[in-house]
């Protein structure tokens, strides 16, 4: 199987049993999301309103067609735009169980899931 990250930063696969990085690529394009904002009513807080707003995912942009054997990761945003547009697409996926280092920050990931 071949991975293609389409995030907008390095992709790291570890192996959770041994710990050790079994991919480490980096991007090779990026899937992007056009969104539109809705108001859908507000929130009364201290006598002043507080906008309630919705997000609506449209517009993938970058995404390549679907090819045996590929995989793509994407973020989850461009996936569960995938996933509204493009029901048949089996090839999708996010980084998940992410591994963060002492200070928080993300290092990489022990899986793939699909959305």
């Amino acid at each position: 199987m071949k991975i293609v990250n389409l995030m907008p930063h390095d992709l790291t696969l570890i192996d959770p049993a041994t710990g050790k990085i079994v991919l480490d690529q980096r991007s090779a394009g990026l899937v992007r999301v056009s969104q539109t904002c809705i108001t859908i009513g507000s929130i009364d807080l201290d006598s002043h309103s507080v906008p309630v707003v919705e997000y609506d995912y449209q517009g993938l942009v970058g995404l390549p067609p679907k090819v045996n054997d590929t995989a793509y990761v994407v973020s989850l945003i461009a996936a569960q735009a995938a996933a509204k547009q493009h029901p048949d697409r089996d090839d999708i996926y996010i980084p998940a169980d992410l591994v963060r280092d002492n200070d928080g920050n993300i290092i990489g990931a022990y899986s793939l899931a699909v959305v």
